[in-house]
């Protein structure tokens, strides 16, 4: 029993001294390990969607640290798109699913916070990072798009959409909306 209380202290803090990680660290598989076992424990896909869209904002300042290293920021942006593209999938499909656009409200703070913290890395960058940082604003444009087509979707009463792709269900247009 002494055992196991000794283990996990020493493995919670581990993962707390990994909090901070970036890659390249030593820490940074213990830090993304956590991440999954997160994951692993969400008890719903809005959770998951959710914890999605923290990490993506963990990207974003591990980004932060990474200026000047062009593969390294790169690379980071590649996780915070891919993060965030899962947490949109996840939370849009609940809104499509349950006809209630609540997880929609959260996609778009999701939004407005990251893309203000995003445009902040274009200040003093390099013309390679300003445009890989574009592209992770182009993508926040879309989910925003996405958002607000969905919720018109949910109001307008139309059935969930059978098509989806990268940024989850894809809606049709409401009949009389251009």
């Amino acid at each position: 029993m002494v055992g196991i209380a000794v283990g996990a202290i020493a493995v919670s803090g581990i993962s707390a001294a990994s909090e901070n990680a970036v890659p390249g660290d030593a820490l940074y598989g213990m830090k993304r390990s956590t991440e999954r076992a997160q994951l692993a424990l969400a008890s719903s896909d809005i959770s998951r969607g959710q914890l999605f869209l923290d990490f993506a904002r963990t990207r974003l300042d591990e980004a932060a640290k990474l200026r000047g290293d062009r593969v390294g920021y790169s690379a980071v942006l590649d996780d915070m798109d891919a993060d965030t593209r899962q947490g949109v999938r996840l939370l849009a499909s609940a809104a499509v699913q349950q006809a209630e656009p609540g997880s929609l409200d959260t996609l778009n703070a999701f939004v407005s916070s990251q893309r203000r913290a995003v445009s902040g890395l274009l200040d003093g960058s390099t013309r390679v990072e300003r445009e890989r940082t574009q592209r992770s604003l182009l993508l926040l444009e879309s989910i925003r798009h996405r958002s607000d087509t969905l919720r018109a979707a949910i109001a307008c009463g139309l059935p969930a959409p059978t098509a989806s792709d990268a940024l989850g269900p894809d809606p049709g247009t409401c009949p009389g909306a251009r």
